[in-house]
């Protein structure tokens, strides 16, 4: 079997990565007095413009008709340079109101007319056709839609229908937190998990943005190491050194073929498709947290300095690494599959 992305797929994601490496790179989140909410917001409709919401939405929704291969590569470019999860927001949003009779949003969040964020679920929560706990909702818009996802399905919600609304700081600064609890509420639009793979595309997709930062992270710290010098020669030609560059190769290589692995899977019986997505999100996290402290340490003393951009991945591996559940959470799933022969 050939899982090398083909000539079309290459081209999407070289795309991808030349838009956002010119209008959003990591480094955009170094500058302190930028609102980063409002300028990812900013960006939307070029999001939009390059069908990026729609990307693997079937054509009578809306989308442009692609598949979760080339989704993948695009949420791994996302994952490189740190842009909004919320644009994965906007796509579940979009689908879940076209599968639920909401034509006209789902053409709304499209074209980026209405934006989308995610929520995620901070304890016990309740997703269905009634919604309650508690969430962290990243970037909130009060004029926008929140989704929140987990293994029952994906729910699409209006902010002022959280309870006690408030900001938190955020460890990740290229994003905005807010707390707030559902009581009860009735959702705009509901999808359960039997109607459609949603909370697996979901996991999916953010393991492939978990890649994407630990492949950032990696490719930052190998630059490091071959530009710095000690005792007259190169930092990457110490044997130590290089045994941290082949562990995060090794880390990223096994990540994105169990992001690939679980793609594929999408369209699976459930347990093949819930082991495999569970899989993909541990591993892929796993080594987005690994690079990322890696990056930091092989830049030394500058990597622990404001002013260096290793800490932004650090972050933000965080951050993936609790959406849709922790990696903790995934490694207890992953040891409920039952053994087979």
């Amino acid at each position: 079997m050939d899982l090398l992305p083909d000539a079309e797929q290459e081209q999407i994601a070289d795309s991808v990565a030349a838009f956002l490496r010119a209008q959003a790179p990591a480094a955009r989140l170094l500058e302190r007095d930028r609102p980063h909410a409002s300028a990812e917001r900013g960006l939307w409709p070029r999001y939009a413009a390059l069908g990026w919401f729609g990307m693997g939405l079937a054509e009578d929704l809306g989308g442009v008709g692609y598949g979760p291969a080339e989704e993948a590569l695009l949420y791994r470019e996302i994952g490189r340079t740190l842009a909004s999860p919320n644009i994965l927001a906007a796509r579940l949003a979009a689908e879940v109101a076209g599968r639920t009779g909401q034509p006209d949003v789902g053409q709304s969040l499209l074209a980026g007319d209405i934006t989308a964020a995610v929520a995620n679920p901070t304890g016990r929560c309740r997703l269905g056709p009634r919604c309650s706990g508690r969430f962290q909702v990243l970037d909130a818009d009060p004029d926008g839609r929140v989704v929140a996802w987990n293994d029952d399905g994906v729910a699409v919600l209006q902010l002022n229908q959280f309870k006690i609304v408030r900001s938190i700081p955020s460890l990740d600064a290229g994003v905005s937190l807010a707390v707030g609890e559902l009581e009860d509420a009735t959702p705009s639009a509901w999808i359960s998990a039997q109607e459609a793979p949603l909370p697996a595309f979901a996991m999916v997709m953010v393991a492939a943005m978990a890649c994407g930062v630990a492949e950032a992270a990696a490719a930052s710290a190998l630059d490091y190491v071959k530009f710095r010098q000690q005792f007259g020669r190169p930092i990457g030609s110490f044997q130590a050194i290089k045994h941290h560059c082949a562990n995060m190769a090794l880390a990223n290589e096994a990540a994105w073929a169990q992001t690939v692995m679980a793609t594929l899977s999408l369209d699976d019986d459930t347990a093949t498709r819930n082991f495999e997505t569970a899989a993909a999100k541990f591993v892929s996290t796993e080594a987005a947290n690994l690079c990322a402290a890696l990056n930091v340490q092989l830049h030394g003393g500058l990597g622990y300095a404001a002013e260096c951009d290793a800490h932004l991945y650090v972050k933000r591996a965080r951050l993936l690494e609790q959406l849709g559940g922790a990696r903790r959470a995934h490694r207890d799933k992953l040891m409920s599959f039952p053994m087979t022969a």
